[in-house]
């Protein structure tokens, strides 16, 4: 046995007081290092995902031991479904595999997000997250969820609850990081905010009510602690030297102080409100080969990424035409829970090196920007080349009006990428019949401006 036995530190009645249990692995140098993946929480009792190990390991509500669920899947994220079964995913391989139930040994791949940060069942149906993006990985149940007819935008969240009202809910200056805590959304939304250093929940009701709830703990500010809620308790995992501690903390509901809700007669579009409307002078980018994140300068971003995505032989036009799209891509959405992009070809690819053209091409068209309607597009998508036609954006995702197929000059017989959006080789193409960089962009992405 790799595992041996819990200690059971402090339980009372877990319906009502803090229960915490600690648990240590056996001889394991390597699973004390990389320690439990993620907690979720059912009727029958508290799962804790140990991926080095390949184990799920079942705790009774009373802290002991019930069961060891070996598994064979990619994943660093556990959900639970009502009766029992149990998924396995992949944030950056979008995968989710069941383990557990009727759906064991499917695996699922959620193309239509850029990444999965949580997986949740809802009234039967089971869905996929990235931010405030959300998408159904089957339609056994509901056609929607809640945290899908809800999105952010700086301090406000706002949750849509008809054809012509919406609820926006405002929150203090200072808060910042709002995430939709999808798993718990009974009727009530809840949102991960980051308040000046510390998370807390707060809880959006249908009736304009805004509480805050209680803040996420860590046993130590440079541990990430994982969390879960479930039956109106706060339950979170901690890393420790040699394996983890769980607690259990029922939720509060206090009275906000410096946020304010509103019922707004006229439904609020994401489009109209999340958007970015300048380019900013910094973003923060995660460097996945060294694992951190560093806030650096746009304009120097740009130049490694417009080096690593197009040849430094091509025009300068198409450089222009790189700059101004990879600009476009890197603010109209946040694409990681702690960075607006990353160094690798899941959003942009990056290169230490800088081509003199990159440079040119950064500089030329500082500040310029892709809108649609007057807002900055949210998705800014190109790949290397087609087969002389783009694709519409349903033909891979979700229906998008200005991500329209059009005819390409590229000049290639197939598609290399997912075909969406600006083609690269079209750029050079369309470069060299003496099309502008704006001319180009404005051509691949339906009824847009480029300024």
């Amino acid at each position: 046995m790799r595992y041996f036995a819990i200690l059971l530190i402090a339980m009372c009645s877990f319906l009502y007081a803090d229960a915490v249990v600690s648990y240590a692995w056996e001889k394991d140098v390597a699973q004390s290092q990389i320690g439990p993946q993620a907690i979720v929480v059912d009727d029958n009792g508290i799962y804790v995902l140990c991926n080095f190990s390949q184990n799920v390991l079942l705790f009774s509500h009373q802290g002991t031991l019930v069961e060891q669920i070996p598994y064979k899947a990619e994943g660093c994220g556990l959900a639970v479904g009502p009766d029992g079964e149990l998924a396995v995913f992949s944030p950056l391989t979008k995968t989710i595999t069941w383990i557990r139930g009727e759906l064991t040994g499917l695996t699922k791949t959620v193309d239509e997000l850029p990444a999965v940060s949580e997986v949740w069942n809802e009234n039967g149906s089971w869905w996929a997250r990235c931010g405030w993006q959300v998408v159904a990985v089957d339609a056994q149940g509901m056609t929607t969820s809640l945290c899908q007819k809800s999105f952010v935008s700086e301090q406000k969240v706002i949750m849509q609850q008809g054809a012509d009202v919406d609820l926006v809910f405002t929150f203090a200056e200072n808060a910042t990081n709002v995430k939709p805590i999808a798993h718990a959304s009974a009727g009530t939304l809840y949102v991960d905010v980051l308040v000046d250093g510390q998370h807390q929940i707060f809880l959006c009701g249908s009736q304009a009510e805004m509480f805050k709830s209680n803040t996420i703990k860590s046993s130590q500010p440079s541990i990430f602690s994982h969390y879960y809620v479930y039956n109106n308790h706060l339950y979170q995992l901690f890393s420790t030297k040699n394996g983890f501690q769980i607690t259990c903390k029922q939720m509060s509901k206090n009275t906000c102080s410096g946020v304010t809700t509103q019922r707004h007669q006229e439904q609020i579009t994401p489009n109209e409100t999340i958007s970015a409307t300048d380019a900013p002078t910094y973003i923060d980018v995660l460097f996945q080969n060294e694992g951190v994140v560093k806030r650096v300068k746009l304009q120097d971003y740009l130049k490694n990424v417009v080096s690593a995505e197009i040849y430094g032989s091509w025009s300068l036009e198409a450089h222009r035409a790189m700059a101004v799209t990879a600009r476009t891509y890197a603010i109209g959405r946040k694409r990681h829970s702690n960075a607006n992009v990353c160094t690798t070809t899941h959003c942009q690819a990056w290169k230490a090196d800088v081509t003199s053209k990159a440079t040119q091409g950064v500089n030329d068209t500082n500040g310029v920007l892709i809108y649609h309607k007057g807002r900055v597009i949210s998705e800014a998508l190109y790949f290397a080349h087609c087969n002389g036609k783009t694709r519409n954006s349903e033909e891979k995702w979700n229906y998008n009006p200005y991500l329209r197929s059009k005819n390409c000059a590229c000049g290639k017989k197939s598609y290399y990428g997912h075909g969406v959006g600006a083609c690269q080789y079209g750029l050079q193409a369309y470069s060299q019949q003496g099309w502008s960089y704006s001319r180009i962009l404005e051509h691949y992405f339906t009824n847009s401006v480029v300024k």
